[in-house]
């Protein structure tokens, strides 16, 4: 079967299952019965599916977590170990949090590219002066150690999650 022709299928198949057709997903099963790359294909995509569900559903539970320590812990900060990489913007949001009151800050809370490392005082102040050209010493130590306490924070919840015990197996009954 031609890539072009499991596209078709794809497509056909993804269709009967929106539409609840289970006739129709019978009938690609059994078609895959005697085609090993569309039997595939079909297992490809029902795992797929599989993981966007399980996905959906931790982002709603993770959602209903947050907005109920937001609700009930309104001084609290969240961190989440699945932010992707930490921004300048998100390093600024810290300082504004801290209480950093600088038109810099402002500046930088709409900068979505990823933070520089923050190793090197030296480092930082060269990449700031050539990206911003303003703001004072001080300022950029604070935003190192900002960046510095947010990236800790991250490492430590990902070693937690990491460390986490496995679920008790239940015996069956």
């Amino acid at each position: 079967m031609s890539e072009r022709e499991l596209d078709r299928w794809a497509l056909e198949y993804f269709d009967a299952v929106t539409r609840c057709d289970l006739d129709a997903v019978e009938r690609f099963w059994t078609q895959a019965a005697n085609d090993p790359a569309l039997e595939a294909m079909l297992h490809e995509m029902e795992s797929s599916a599989e993981d966007d569900a399980e996905a959906e559903e931790e982002s709603r539970t993770a959602g209903a977590i947050a907005d109920a320590v937001r609700t009930r812990l309104p001084t609290a900060t969240l961190d989440s170990a699945n932010d992707g990489p930490l921004t300048v913007a998100r390093v600024a949001e810290e300082l504004q949090r801290l209480g950093a009151a600088d038109p810099l800050t402002a500046r930088l809370r709409s900068d979505t590219r990823v933070a520089p490392p923050t190793k090197s005082l030296t480092s930082l102040l060269a990449w700031a002066e050539a990206e911003f050209g303003e703001g004072s010493d001080a300022y950029w130590r604070a935003f190192r150690s900002a960046a510095m306490r947010l990236r800790v924070v991250r490492d430590d919840a990902q070693y937690g999650l990491a460390a986490r015990s496995a679920k008790p197996k239940v015996p069956p009954s």
